[in-house]
C-alpha cells in the first residue's frame, strides 16, 4: 500500500489535531443486554462482538531524521520491525 506523507505538519505548532472525530464518552457496546450483563468489567473489551481490540504486534519503522521519511511510503518495499501494542517504541529497541 502506498501512502502520501505530509512532511510539513510535524513542526507546525499551530496544528494540534487534524482529521479527528469529536471527543465522546468511552463505553463498550454489546449486541444484547444479556451479553453485556454476563461479562466482567475486565473482560468486556475482549468479549464484545462490537469491539475489535487492536492490541498485538504492529509494524514499526523508525527514521532518525524527518528528511529520511519518503514522500510516498510504499509499505510493500519497507522492511518493518515488530513492536508490541500497547507499548512505547522507545522501550523496544
Amino acid at each position: 500500500m502506498r501512502y502520501h506523507i505530509n512532511r510539513e505538519n510535524y513542526h507546525r505548532f499551530d496544528i494540534i489535531e487534524q482529521n479527528k472525530l469529536p471527543a465522546r464518552a468511552y463505553f463498550i457496546p454489546f449486541s444484547t443486554r444479556e451479553a453485556a450483563g454476563n461479562t466482567s468489567v475486565l473482560e468486556k473489551r475482549y468479549i464484545s462482538d462490537k469491539v475489535r481490540c487492536l492490541n498485538g504486534q504492529w509494524d514499526f519503522k523508525f527514521y532518525s531524521q524527518p528528511a529520511m521519511v519518503p514522500g510516498i511510503l510504499d509499505t510493500d518495499a519497507v522492511a518493518f520491525e515488530k513492536i508490541p501494542v500497547p507499548g512505547c517504541w522507545q522501550f523496544h529497541g
